[in-house]
């Protein structure tokens, strides 16, 4: 059963379950993200983030596995003579159909104005029933940007 929690408490939730299930973050991640699901309305930031946190998990398991595959192909004389398979992500393109739960608020935060996160519905339950025109859909491209890791700069 996934535990109920909404964008609030989804932080929270996350460190009671991360404390249970220690380094097992995908799993987490999609738990999280089907739980707000499951609420009435979520945070489109929420739900954008989330995705990219997928990418992100999915993309460092994908090293870790290549890392621990080429140790083991360097100790097999055997498997030595092949390429260590490792995967690259050169683009993700997701389509997001969602109905607007409710205008986001505009505040004034230290004179400058500031709109408030937009909470959706995203669920196909909370999609059906709905007139064409209530359907929002967002399309975006996600493209991996390469950082290296470095020490930094000692005098």
């Amino acid at each position: 059963m996934v535990p109920e929690v909404g964008p609030a408490e989804a932080g929270q939730e996350a460190d009671d379950l991360g404390a249970v299930w220690g380094s097992n973050a995908p799993l987490l991640t999609s738990l999280r993200l089907m739980a707000m699901a499951e609420k009435a309305e979520v945070s489109l930031k929420m739900v954008v983030g989330g995705i990219l946190h997928a990418l992100r998990e999915a993309k460092f398991l994908g090293d870790r596995e290549s890392a621990r595959l080429m140790q083991t192909y360097k100790s097999d004389s055997a498997l030595s003579a092949f390429t260590v398979p490792a995967f690259a992500i050169s683009e993700v393109e997701v389509e997001l159909r969602f109905a607007v739960a409710s205008p986001p608020e505009v505040r004034r935060k230290r004179q400058v104005e500031e709109i408030a996160d937009i909470k959706v519905k995203i669920t196909p339950e909370a999609l059906k029933g709905l007139e064409p025109h209530q359907i929002s859909t967002m399309r975006v491209k996600f493209s991996p940007v390469e950082m290296r890791v470095f020490e930094e700069f000692r005098e």
